[in-house]
């Protein structure tokens, strides 16, 4: 007698009890503590969590407290609610981050089983779970695994056929507190929602439902995001839609010196008169564009280091936990295990790359070809973010609607990080996307076996 496959739902959950059981182990080997903005997102938490609201404290020896949207309040905000609940103990924070790596696994496997086949799901959401970089992110203090589930999130909302207008309003609920969590996800939602509303163009029936659906989008998405904005406005020296660094990413990204990746700003950038968070951030930003009308030729040129430095290297969780505890990280184990982990990542990349190129015309795959190499020509060494730049492409030109929305959120990430500026750790929001394609890919659903279960 065979036994039955077990339903989808215990297999979600089995997987997702693993990813538990893996990021819980990392943290209690590692006993990890906060370092660089792990450091700020856990005071911001603390304050929250004692009811001083959103606050930093100032410079000079009376450290009064003082309102602050530097850094964006979404992922202090969940962190806030776990401490107030369970104390503010620096361990809550990386239990947080590892229920949150568990619930990513969730989402994947409920998106790849919803498109494609249970094989492709069960990938997915393996993939998911043991991936190094993912992982490594459990015993960090970082805002990348929350930003990660909630673009999933979004696309998982997105993909219901069936939900009428709460589709629309689970969206763009999620794309607003994703706003909070990384603003940049102001240039994805328009995208996303440009996807699913240009199906179709031809249904003129479909019209009225369209443009509801688009506005109850925009009600929820603002329904989350202007309170914090309003807030802004009341307490800082200006209004600010979210926070108060894109300025600065601007200028580190395009003043004389820039590299392509992070760097503090130069001596001598021009606004050191200016006083408030605000003003600062608008004198910065006026700076960053003026970098670029007087110089286009250089920010161009820049572009495949800061795509490099974005979708190349994978070694930010190793040095952060080196940095926070050096003990537990010798040399040899941090020489050897973030080439590990790149080359986890790039696998992943280059695999999810050839599994949609490889049944294009080949007019398609040497046109990828050739957009792939350019970075590498430029930069004179192996690169991966021209191989980022023709999937977005070939994922936006294919027929469904899960590939176009895969690829509108690769490409505003990618056109993002062009203009401002590369680290490792930026792509961890985009990688489980990329589980997703080449697990339905490599599984479609016509090889699916007989489902037991919903």
């Amino acid at each position: 007698m065979t036994r039955a496959p077990w339903s989808v739902p215990r297999e979600r959950l089995l997987v997702a009890l693993l990813a538990c059981v893996v990021r819980l182990l990392v943290v209690v080997a590692v006993e990890p503590e906060p370092v660089w903005d792990g450091r700020y997102f856990d005071a911001f938490a603390r304050h929250l969590a004692d009811g001083d609201g959103y606050v930093v404290a100032s410079e000079g020896d009376d450290g009064l407290l003082k309102p602050t949207a530097h850094y964006p309040v979404g992922f202090p905000a969940v962190l806030a609610v776990a401490y107030r609940w369970f104390g503010d103990r620096v361990g809550v924070a990386f239990v947080v981050q590892t229920l949150l790596g568990a619930a990513l696994v969730v989402v994947v496997h409920a998106i790849a089983s919803q498109v494609s086949s249970r094989r492709a799901a069960r990938l997915a959401a393996v993939l998911t779970a043991f991936h190094p970089g993912l992982v490594m992110q459990a015993p960090l203090i970082m805002a990348e695994p929350l930003a990660a589930l909630l673009y999933a999130g979004i696309i998982a909302c997105m993909m219901q056929r069936d939900a009428g207008v709460r589709r629309y309003a689970s969206a763009g609920a999620l794309a607003g507190f994703a706003t909070l969590v990384r603003p940049q996800t102001l240039l994805l939602a328009p995208a996303l929602l440009a996807v699913v509303l240009a199906e179709n163009p031809a249904n003129r029936r479909s019209l009225v439902p369209r443009a509801r659906g688009a506005l109850v989008f925009a009600l929820a998405f603002g329904a989350v995001v202007l309170p914090w904005s309003l807030r802004n406005a009341r307490v800082l020296d200006g209004p600010a839609l979210v926070s108060t660094n894109g300025g600065w990413n601007l200028a580190i990204g395009t003043l004389p010196g820039a590299t392509g990746r992070y760097r503090g700003l130069p001596a001598g950038h021009g606004c050191e008169a200016e006083v408030g968070e605000v003003h600062l951030d608008r004198c910065l930003g006026i700076k960053g564009r003026e970098a670029i009308a007087n110089d286009p030729r250089r920010m161009l040129a820049l572009v495949p280091a800061k795509l490099s430095y974005a979708m190349d290297y994978e070694e930010f969780p190793m040095e952060a936990i080196r940095e926070a505890r050096p003990e537990a990280v010798p040399d040899l184990l941090r020489r050897c295990s973030w080439p590990v982990f790149m080359a986890f990542h790039q696998a992943l990349l280059l695999g999810a790359a050839f599994v949609v190129v490889r049944h294009r015309p080949w007019k398609t795959q040497v046109l990828a070809a050739v957009v792939a190499a350019v970075p590498m020509l430029m930069l004179a060494r192996p690169t991966s973010g021209g191989v980022a730049v023709a999937l977005a492409g070939l994922l936006l030109t294919e027929d469904d609607r899960l590939s176009r929305l895969v690829g509108a959120t690769l490409g505003v990430f990618l056109c993002t990080h062009a203009v401002f500026f590369g680290e490792d750790r930026y792509h961890i929001v985009i990688e489980a996307l990329l589980v997703i394609v080449l697990a339905v890919r490599v599984y479609p659903r016509m090889a699916d076996p007989k489902v037991v279960g919903p």
